[in-house]
């Protein structure tokens, strides 16, 4: 019987154990990526991607979690967040004059601001003369944050301003070129002139006391500016008392009767045809609104009232019932009194007839 010796088929007569294989180690599992509803990465894979700069979501390199390809949008949510209503800037309407032109402009009026300005565009449209200021000025916001890329270097004037129907100064104001409202009028004039505003409407109710003998041109408007100086005085009432001499034309002398002052002073007296005046049945009586007046408007009103009861035009008067009674600025710079009936106007019973009847 024959022997034999079989060696196993993996090993060769010749090989040794360094010429062996080594086996090859088990590769990386691919990182897969994160799902949303799915469980988190663990921290040692989170640690693992930011230390080789990778993406958090897919474990790609090259990008970073926000710019994913393959991540999914987020969905949107939408939130509403209250904001304070836009409230409308405290303005006031005026005019800017030269010795060549004039320009009506709305007048920002804010007691926030440490000048008064007027905007680059509006300065050179009236061809205002400017001068360097003595520092450059830097406007800055309520936050500390520089309002526009410029600073104030100049300033334009003296030009005219004129707030409502008498009230006129001399100023000088500050350029500000990037500005959006024609003027700007701040804490310096709000100091010096101390008006009561309508906080609605911006207009001016009643100017301060330093107003009066500074700022209206029946006092002390320079006279380059008015050359004529304006009467501020209301439509007096002609008292038959003062002798006044009367020139009659010639072809009205027979009818010289007609003219003389105390029989025209005189109301008509009461005649068989006069004229009631009915109100509409149940409608409510009118009751007069009060108008803001203005220094030298108070004092015209005052001496219209003493004239019109020594006159005895009008009489006191306890009714509950009233008409509103306010100016209206003349060419010659007087104040013509008007009283508002529109409101009794409205509720009188048209009477239609004929004034005359020929036969």
């Amino acid at each position: 019987m024959q022997s034999c010796v079989t060696e196993p088929q993996d090993q060769s007569p010749h090989s040794t154990w360094r010429d062996r294989p080594t086996p090859a180690s088990s590769p990386e599992p691919a990182p897969e990526p994160m799902h949303l509803g799915a469980s988190h990465l663990t921290p040692a894979e989170r640690q693992r991607r930011l230390t080789r700069n990778l993406c958090l979501y897919c474990g790609a390199p090259g990008h970073a979690l926000p710019e994913c390809p393959i991540r999914p949008p987020r969905p949107m949510v939408s939130t509403i967040v209250p904001s304070l209503p836009q409230m409308k800037p405290l303005t006031t309407h005026g005019t800017l004059s030269t010795t060549l032109s004039s320009i009506s402009v709305v007048a920002l009026l804010d007691s926030g601001s440490a000048g008064n300005f007027i905007s680059g565009t509006l300065c050179r449209q009236l061809g205002l003369r400017t001068k360097a200021t003595t520092t450059p000025y830097q406007v800055r916001s309520i936050t500390g944050k520089p309002l526009g890329r410029r600073q104030v270097r100049h300033s334009a004037g003296p030009v005219r301003l004129q707030i409502g129907a008498l009230h006129v100064e001399e100023t000088t104001l500050l350029v500000l070129e990037e500005s959006t409202a024609d003027i700007i009028l701040g804490r310096p004039w709000l100091e010096q002139h101390n008006p009561i505003l309508s906080w609605s409407t911006g207009e001016v109710l009643k100017w301060g006391d330093t107003c009066f003998p500074d700022c209206f041109p029946d006092l002390s408007v320079p006279h380059s500016l008015l050359p004529t100086p304006l009467p501020v005085q209301a439509t007096s009432i002609e008292s038959p008392s003062v002798h006044q001499p009367l020139k009659i034309p010639a072809c009205y002398a027979p009818f010289s009767d007609v003219f003389c002052p105390k029989r025209a002073s005189k109301l008509p007296p009461h005649r068989p045809w006069d004229c009631a005046i009915d109100l509409l049945p149940g409608e409510p009586v009118p009751r007069g609104r009060i108008y803001p007046l203005s220094i030298p408007e108070e004092k015209a009103m005052e001496e219209y009232i003493k004239e019109a009861l020594e006159q005895g035009y009008i009489r006191p008067s306890t009714s509950p019932a009233a008409s509103s009674f306010f100016f209206v600025a003349k060419k010659d710079g007087g104040l013509r009194p008007c009283i508002d009936y529109r409101a009794l106007n409205h509720i009188t019973i048209a009477i239609h007839f004929l004034l005359s009847q020929r036969p």
